[in-house]
Parts: structure tokens; sequence; C-alpha cells
């Protein structure tokens, strides 16, 4: 919380795009890996949003089929990666991208951050 000089709290505007961080469905990564989708945030003020509000938000409003995008994931073979790098899957017009990475302060539930968008191509 912001304070000003003179001590008392500045004025706090919420969020208007607050994260959720609620799990919508999982999907099993090339590797076997853990790949929630959340229903996540969409962008905004030049911050990228992730999951199905930020594929609904800027890929023409729905999340592509759940058994297109496992296939497209269940055929990736993508290259060695870090945990917290961006790995993107293209098949069957679809493209996914997803992340390993936690975030840890602020999900609470020791899963990764998981899909970051699915759309067609």
């Amino acid at each position: 919380m912001a304070v000003t000089a003179a001590g008392s709290p500045a004025s706090v505007t919420a969020n208007p795009n607050p994260i959720d961080w609620t799990i919508v469905t999982t999907f099993q990564g090339p590797n076997g890996e853990d790949l929630p989708l959340r229903r996540g945030h969409r962008d905004v003020a030049g911050l990228r949003g992730f999951g199905e509000a930020h594929i609904q938000g800027n890929h023409g409003g729905h999340v592509p089929d759940y058994s297109i995008v496992q296939a497209v994931l269940d055929s990736c073979r993508p290259p060695p990666h870090k945990q917290d790098e961006t790995v993107t899957c293209s098949g069957s017009g679809i493209r996914v991208a997803y992340t390993e990475r936690e975030d840890l302060r602020n999900s609470f539930d020791d899963r990764p951050v998981g899909i970051i968008t699915a759309f067609v191509e």
C-alpha cells in the first residue's frame, strides 16, 4: 500500500483485471508435465495475460476444443527447456503455449501457471 508523506494511506485503486487462479481443466504436456488451464486474466495495460480469459479476449472469444489441444501437446517434441521458459507447440491448425513456472506467491496450489494460450493459427 502506498503511503503519503503525512503517513496516511494514499488512495488505492483496485486492480480492474485481477488474476483468477481457478483451474478450468488440466492437460498433460509432451513429457508428462502438469499443465492446468487456469481462468487467468486478459491482456491489460501492456501486461500479457494468460489462460482462458486471455484466450477468449485475444483469440476469437473461445478456447479450442480440449481434445485438439491435448492432441497438439501429445505430438509436440519441444527442445530441452528451463521450467520458467514458454514452450510453443503447433499442429492441426492450433498453436498452444505453456510454461511449467510456478507462481507460489499467488496461486497457492503448488501447480504451474500452465497453459498461456491456445488458438487457431
